[in-house]
């Protein structure tokens, strides 16, 4: 109960009556048995690499699995469980307020056509809670070796190089290896041409990549690294204390500890730092805050080999906590 008074002290009037009045108020109880629904979001992103046209749009189709979902939702327009956009090279979307727990599948109407080769992450889950499901889609395209080129014999005057599609990664547990593409001087080489071996590429650190030539091409070789990052965590929940907030989040294996981040500004300008050694840990409190202050929090992993050098996953989403 709430309770409020008024006329509680005073005197006692000549020929009237004093009133103390006391109001007891009680909110109705929720139904144990209505659902808590809670929310989160989705976003899809697109990526060309290689020699892909980076001006050309892209078809995507979103299902859920709950049907009931119609409208605008962040910037999708949901009919049925269906929403159908075009994305570029570089551009995503996001539907916000989802209901937490719905399955969800993404596809791209263009996948592996018109000479591509595309690959794809979280391309199908469930719609986390205060959270957002990312879903990426990578397309690409190697380039054509220009017909007109120079035989064979005069490209052995040219160094051999090697590039990588993508020279970062998020470590999973397993070996990576990254689309290499092989060229001497500005001329791309079949890969019938050479062959491909990876070091390193399983546990978190710095991999490589080295390429041999074959045939007329043997004896040429290059190298190239990539690196293999921390897995990424989420800020589970968040709780305004006293000058502070406490912050629990998702435990990873294979960490040395955690980074959060923390400023008044959104941008994370004049940001203060708090690091947590042990992959165990989980939680903490940011203490010292201005009282009744909004502010922005994100978090990271790190892994520090025995060498002293550090490797970092890339920072969650952003966070809002005002303090008490």
């Amino acid at each position: 109960y709430a309770t409020s008074e008024s006329g509680t002290t005073g005197t006692v009037p000549d020929g009237d009556t004093a009133r103390a009045e006391f109001t007891n108020h009680k909110d109705t109880p929720l139904d144990p048995e209505l659902p808590v629904i809670r929310y989160g979001s989705l976003t899809v992103s697109k990526t060309v690499t290689g020699a892909g046209d980076t001006t050309r749009e892209w078809h995507f189709r979103v299902e859920l699995g709950d049907k009931s979902v119609t409208g605008r939702y962040g910037e999708m327009l949901f009919t049925d469980g269906t929403a159908e956009f075009t994305l570029k090279h570089g551009q995503s979307i996001t539907a916000e307020d989802l209901p937490a727990g719905t399955a969800y599948t993404v596809e791209e109407a263009e996948a592996d056509q018109d000479g591509y080769v595309a690959s794809t992450s979280g391309a199908t889950g469930m719609i986390p809670d205060d959270d957002t499901a990312q879903a990426g889609f990578v397309n690409h395209k190697d380039a054509e070796t220009d017909p007109g080129g120079p035989p064979e014999e005069e490209l052995l005057r040219y160094d051999m190089k090697v590039k990588l599609a993508v020279k970062k990664y998020e470590y999973t547990g397993k070996k990576i290896r990254p689309a290499v593409e092989v060229y001497l001087g500005n001329y791309k080489l079949g890969k019938g041409s050479y062959k491909v071996s990876y070091k390193k590429n399983r546990k978190i650190g710095t991999a490589t990549v080295t390429v041999k030539g074959r045939g007329i091409f043997k004896g040429k070789t290059a190298k190239a690294k990539f690196k293999i990052l921390p897995e990424k965590t989420v800020i589970e929940t968040k709780k305004a204390v006293k000058k502070g907030i406490l912050l629990s989040w998702n435990p990873k294996k294979n960490v040395s500890g955690y980074e959060i981040q923390y400023s008044t500004n959104k941008k994370f300008r004049n940001a203060k730092k708090v690091r947590v050694s042990g992959a165990k840990k989980e939680s903490v409190i940011l203490k010292g805050l201005k009282q009744g202050k909004k502010y922005y929090i994100r978090i990271r992993t790190y892994k520090k080999k025995t060498s002293g050098k550090k490797y970092k996953s890339a920072w969650s989403r952003k966070y809002r906590q005002k303090t008490k």
